[in-house]
């Protein structure tokens, strides 16, 4: 016949295991910059640093520039989880996956061209589309062109055309709101970083 644990020993088991796991958070949030707001929530008030104070900035490399890029839609979840826990497997990961990635230009057309695309595929013959679709004072672009070309808008593709990008790797930071206790202000430090070579 079994016997029955004591009583104390039962009373103590949810108090056990609520240290246990503070104390797994807190070592996380110390050691490896887990937000405190996650893992437990253990001194989640007592911090600025949510997920949602944390930023990713994401460059890849060409000819040694660094040329800034948005993280891709397909990888969102791994940079969710790369700002809360940003242990140096997961920078890893992002900065090969990235490093290994095609990138390309973002290629701008006009309104009108894009109209006359929807209207062709919509199974409207060319030569009953208006010749002044494209006409420049209703589709101007150019300053929207402009503005691409000067913040250098590039984005990963899954096959390598003749616009793609020669980069060299890719380079990732984590950055973070903090608490500037003497300043009595909020600071954004960097917090981890991570780098990935392109293999040639």
């Amino acid at each position: 016949m079994l016997r029955k644990p004591p009583d104390s020993l039962l009373a103590l088991t949810a108090p056990l295991i609520a240290v246990a796991v503070a104390c797994v958070q807190i070592m996380n949030a110390s050691q490896h910059h887990l937000s405190p707001w996650k893992g437990g929530g253990f001194g989640m008030f007592s911090t600025v640093a949510a997920p949602s104070g944390r930023f990713a900035r994401l460059y890849i490399s060409v000819d040694g520039e660094r040329i800034p890029v948005l993280p891709p839609s397909s990888m969102q979840r791994q940079f969710v989880e790369v700002r809360t826990f940003p242990t140096p497997g997961r920078l890893d990961d992002i900065t090969e996956e990235v490093a290994r990635s095609i990138w390309e230009p973002y290629q701008f057309i006009s309104a009108g061209e894009h109209y006359r695309q929807l209207l062709l595929r919509s199974g409207i013959e060319a030569d009953r589309i208006p010749d002044n679709i494209n006409d420049s004072s209703l589709t101007d672009m150019s300053g929207l062109y402009a503005f691409g070309e000067q913040l250098q808008m590039i984005h990963m593709v899954e096959r390598e055309g003749a616009e793609a990008i020669k980069h060299d790797g890719a380079f990732l930071q984590i950055w973070a709101i903090q608490l500037d206790g003497d300043a009595s202000s909020l600071t954004i430090q960097p917090i981890r970083e991570a780098s990935h070579l392109r293999a040639q």
